[in-house]
């Protein structure tokens, strides 16, 4: 079933696209001395390396011989990770051959193993082995099911698997990694559950220059590399940049596809993710594409802070995009050649968490190492200096120069210098223009009120139109090249129109391509694609990679959110009109419309005190009532602001002083032998008592109590006796038991969906830790005696 169902629709596929098939019998058996096709590899050294003066081959059999020999014997010593990553090395930039022959004619020659340019393509082998024997250095025989050779020198290593398995492609990538010779740890959680009764001999030997690891079931295939656990293996799940209709002829040329493809050609199967993978990666020049530019080596830090390195490959969409860019870059118009705008960027529009700064590094180093575009230099343009930090150590991996302009000046100075290299320009935005970061007081975020007005008072308006003259940036022309690409991070944000204009006069024929992860406000999409052009999906984006898709992928989790809103009022607001009367007296009507326009801002009422102090209640309560109980989950406020996150640290800070202070006293002796659906398993409200004498409602049907001054049903205070029982009225005592006395400062309301029912927030105690309740449910009415909303946990029964 496995051979039948994978792996040799596998293998007829690989050979529709032109790979040679070779089966292992045919090949007889490999070994540890000699683990690659070695009379495939001198014909291919021989065709590749050629004399530079006439084209002709120059290498002996003696230049081979200790060509080979280099290549198949890189020690294993330090495991076979290292060992992998001092072949990639040779294969990507050849070995330097000392003493080459006589018709070379010099002191030394750099041998190459594979031929990169894709023009020159046609000179490598491709060939493809199903059943493949290696004996391994101890004599033991291992079977792989498919290796995908270059020019003799394995580079893709696949182990196929039965679909109906529980977990094939889990089995498989652990096979994968036995066959490296690097297994994963037995007793590691994502790989304890692992049934394999015999695991297959290492050969470490032939996994020295394998680049990628597939693991396929027939209807999937997941990809990684040899350093790879399961979770990082993953599909590939995009056809572009290759057409779907050609996937589709070979894959019908090769008998692969199911008779009812074509009886309607209007909406045919989708293809597997295997075919998909296929026909996409394993495509001859898009395997060398990806080897030589989307397998980087990343240093990546575990839990315990340790640094570990480890080979990263790209994703589908990071592939994809970097892929539509070049392409881009190859065929658009530049400014010069159309006389208005630059046609070769645009808009990659990639959700948060997708790995932007991975697709900015291979889009660099598929950049500089592509013949055409080798010599671009690329800016790119950011204003937070932890991303401009992390793109910096992440895009040296592409092995490009980087340089970092943190004043003006020096930007100025690399643009002018042009070359092959990075540029990062580090840019804040402070009012209505652009700072550079090395220039700016400090790193904070904060708007400069005062610059801001003082801004607003000297600008000029056109009386009688309200409109302000538009600023042009003081920024000098640097460079006129148009072998410049521009790539600005965080393309929506408001300052980006600016920031347009002051690189269009810097450098006015680079291309530009904007990266951004967050929804374009209405409105701006059009001003975005006008700045960095328009692309081809239906949004107008270069690539759009969206949360739906990231969350197919496992990129990133859904977020389940529950809605709830603040509401704020304006405390004497005729005070304030009239100081903003006499603060503008002197300004015309449209300056002092222009000001009222700009002022305040959704940011001055989101920094507000008294607004943050009554959510940081509302969220560190509604933190303790369902979060904390459950264990092992924290919680994250994003704020608008730095000043704002530290006004935030502050409330929660107090509102924490505030809950603690509550329950100093509280006794959990009160609750003890009651079982815990007693606790929460019943309408109505129980309270318990804190040694300060306050009482907290333990709600079982909705959790939204408020507390305000309350007095019993008698006309007194309510509040525990001297002997510390609660305190009733006669009135109460006789009420139903949806009409229970509330305790001491806790006020009862109906509960907005279920009418007759009590409702409360704090606290469903236990000890010293909170019990569970369901998640709660958002109400439509608004409680009086507070801005949020009332949350009801369940439906109410029928009142009896």
């Amino acid at each position: 079933m496995e051979r039948d169902e994978v792996e040799r629709p596998f293998v007829a596929q690989l050979k529709a696209m032109g790979w040679r098939h070779r089966s292992g019998a045919d090949i007889g058996a490999l070994d540890a001395g000699m683990p690659l096709l070695k009379g495939k590899l001198s014909e291919a050294l021989r065709r590749i390396n050629l004399r530079a003066s006439d084209g002709a081959p120059w290498m002996d059999r003696d230049d081979i011989e200790r060509s080979i020999r280099e290549l198949a014997s890189v020690p294993l010593g330090q495991g076979v990770f290292t060992a992998n990553l001092a072949a990639t090395d040779l294969l990507l930039n050849g070995h330097v051959l000392s003493a080459p022959s006589a018709e070379h004619g010099g002191p030394s020659a750099t041998v190459q193993y594979i031929e990169w340019d894709p023009d020159r393509g046609g000179l490598n082998d491709f060939t493809v082995v199903d059943q493949l024997r290696f004996v391994n250095s101890s004599g033991e025989l291992s079977v792989l099911d498919i290796v995908l050779f270059v020019n003799g020198i394995p580079l893709v290593a696949v182990e196929c698997k039965r679909p109906d398995l529980a977990e094939p492609i889990r089995e498989a990538v652990l096979d994968l990694r036995h066959y490296a010779g690097d297994p994963l740890d037995e007793d590691d959680d994502d790989v304890r559950a692992s049934t394999e009764a015999t695991a297959p001999a290492g050969v470490p030997e032939l996994f020295r220059t394998v680049q990628l690891l597939v693991a396929a079931s027939g209807d999937t295939a997941h990809m990684g590399t040899i350093s790879s656990t399961p979770a990082h293996f993953h599909p590939w799940r995009s056809i572009q940049p290759e057409e779907e209709s050609r996937l589709r002829g070979e894959l019908r040329d090769a008998g692969l596809l199911a008779p009812d493809n074509d009886r309607n050609p209007a909406r045919p199967r989708p293809l597997t993710e295997q075919q998909k993978l296929v026909g996409v990666v394993l495509r001859r020049a898009a395997l060398l594409n990806v080897v030589r530019h989307y397998i980087i080596p990343l240093p990546v830090e575990s839990d315990d802070g340790a640094v570990r390195l480890v080979k990263a490959v790209a994703r589908h969409q990071q592939y994809r995009a970097a892929e539509k860019a070049v392409r881009r870059l190859l065929t658009g118009k530049t400014r010069p050649e159309t006389g208005d705008e630059d046609e070769r960027g645009g808009v990659i529009w990639h959700t948060q968490g997708s790995g932007k700064s991975l697709t900015m590094t291979f889009l660099v180093r598929r950049v500089h190492l592509h013949p055409k575009l080798s010599q671009f230099m690329v800016v790119v343009v950011t204003d937070r200096t932890q991303l401009q930090r992390q793109l910096t150590r992440t895009l040296k991996l592409s092995e490009s120069d980087v340089e970092t302009a943190t004043t003006r000046t020096q930007l100025e100075g690399l643009l002018r210098d042009g070359g092959p290299r990075v540029v990062f320009g580090m840019i804040q935005k402070y009012g209505a223009g652009l700072t550079f970061s090395g220039e700016a007081d400090s790193e904070a975020d904060d708007r400069n009120l005062v610059a801001e007005f003082e801004q607003t008072k000297k600008s000029k308006k056109v009386r009688g139109k309200g409109k302000a003259k538009k600023r042009e940036p003081d920024f000098p022309e640097c460079s006129t090249s148009s072998d410049i690409i521009v790539l600005v991070d965080e393309a929506h944000r408001s300052h980006t129109s600016f920031l347009h204009a002051a690189l269009r006069k810097a450098i006015p024929n680079a291309a530009k391509i904007g990266f951004t992860g967050t929804p374009i406000v209405t409105g701006r999409e059009e001003d975005t694609r006008r700045i960095f052009g328009r692309g081809d999906s239906e949004r107008g984006f270069l690539d759009e990679y969206r949360m739906e898709d990231a969350e197919h992928d496992g990129v990133v989790v859904r977020i389940r959110y529950e809605g709830r809103t603040g509401e704020g009022d304006v405390r004497d607001g005729a005070s304030l009109d009239r100081n903003f009367d006499d603060l503008v007296r002197d300004r015309s009507p449209e300056e002092r419309a222009a000001l009222l326009r700009r002022w305040p801002t959704e940011r001055d009422v989101a920094e507000s005190v008294p607004m943050i102090a009554a959510k940081a209640d509302d969220m560190l309560e509604h933190w303790v009532t369902t979060v904390l109980s459950g264990g092992g989950f924290k919680a994250q406020v994003a704020a608008v602001s730095r000043k704002a996150a530290v006004q935030y640290h502050h409330a929660l800070r107090a509102a924490r002083d505030r809950l603690l202070a509550d329950l100093d006293g509280y006794d959990p002796a009160s609750v003890a032998g009651i079982p815990p659906e007693k606790l929460g398993g019943g309408f109505g409200t129980s309270t318990r008592r804190t040694a300060s004498g306050r009482y907290f409602a333990v709600s079982t049907s909705c959790r939204s109590f408020r507390r305000v001054p309350t007095t019993s049903a008698a006309g007194g205070p309510s509040g525990p006796t001297a002997s510390g029982r609660r305190r009733t009225s006669s009135a109460s005592r006789r009420g139903s038991r949806s009409r229970r006395q509330s305790p001491s400062g806790w006020q009862r309301r109906p509960c907005t969906r279920h009418p007759r029912r009590v409702t409360g927030t704090m606290a469903q105690a236990r000890g010293p830790a909170m019990l569970p309740g369901p998640k709660p449910r958002q109400s439509n009415r608004k409680p009086s005696g507070g801005p949020f909303p009332t949350l009801c946990t369940r439906k109410a029964p029928s009142p009896s």
